[in-house]
């Protein structure tokens, strides 16, 4: 009897778990009806139309330029990384890039459930609740917040996690965690350093984090005044293309959900 009590507890026990993981994929039911209910249509903001425009133009001719000979690093260089990959995979398939979004949505939920010990069903749907109507203007819009979101909910946990006895793998996954959210948005290091000075981890731990991040960040300032001449992205003359027309959704039925690049109004 007492053992069938422990299975019993066990098997209830698991099943909590598992609840604890079910809200993440109500929102993913969510977004995946909001996309079939508006027939196909998928939406960008206008900004992402450069990293688009850029990305196609490093994967058809090896040059970051917004225009035949004008160079550019006017981006964050993570997104921009994994937009240039998705183009070269997938042809610029609007829908698949939409499916990464999506992607990185869920992973952003799962991993703010576990940086904040969420407990239960209820627990974490108030959880999901929140980060998505907080953040729902800033997701799958084709812009670096989409990966902004995961990477900022990895560095939270790990941070939240972080104190007397951290070890140096602790370390180690701190900075690969701060180096993702930098990299997907530059000016996040203006939260970042701070907060990882201010950690409650042994002070030799923060020091050597800060100094992979600065070595990291002096190797990037270098490749950037290599391959630009400048030592900032985004710094000195700036290289956009001309401001196309306003976006308008882009049908992800239509060839395949790709954009017609060449014809400057026949999806934007």
């Amino acid at each position: 009897m007492a053992g069938d009590r422990t299975s019993t507890a066990g098997k209830h026990a698991r099943f909590g778990a598992a609840r604890t993981w079910l809200p993440p994929f109500l929102v993913l039911a969510m977004v995946l009806h909001r996309l079939r209910a508006s027939g196909g249509y998928i939406a960008l903001e206008d900004d992402a139309f450069y990293y688009l425009l850029i990305a196609r133009n490093l994967v058809e001719t090896g040059a970051s330029a917004a225009m035949p000979g004008v160079l550019t690093n006017g981006y964050h260089p993570l997104w921009f990384a994994l937009v240039a990959l998705w183009g070269w995979l997938t042809g610029f398939d609007l829908a698949a890039l939409r499916g990464l979004e999506i992607a990185l949505l869920l992973a952003g939920l799962a991993v703010a459930l576990w940086a904040l010990k969420a407990r239960g069903f209820l627990q974490a749907a108030a959880i999901v609740v929140v980060l998505y109507t907080f953040a729902n203007d800033t997701l799958l819009i084709g812009m670096e917040t989409s990966l902004l979101f995961p990477a900022a909910a990895l560095f939270i946990g790990l941070a939240l996690r972080a104190g007397p006895t951290s070890s140096p793998t602790d370390a180690s996954l701190l900075f690969l965690a701060a180096a993702l959210v930098i990299g997907a948005r530059l000016d996040a290091a203006l939260f970042v350093l701070p907060a990882l000075a201010l950690l409650p981890a042994p002070r030799r731990l923060r020091l050597g984090v800060l100094a992979g991040l600065a070595a990291t960040g002096a190797a990037y300032l270098g490749a950037n005044h290599l391959l630009f001449g400048i030592r900032a992205a985004g710094a000195g003359t700036p290289a956009r293309a001309p401001t196309p027309a306003p976006c308008r959704p882009c049908r992800a039925g239509s060839n395949r959900g790709r954009l017609s690049w060449r014809q400057p109004s026949a999806v934007w």
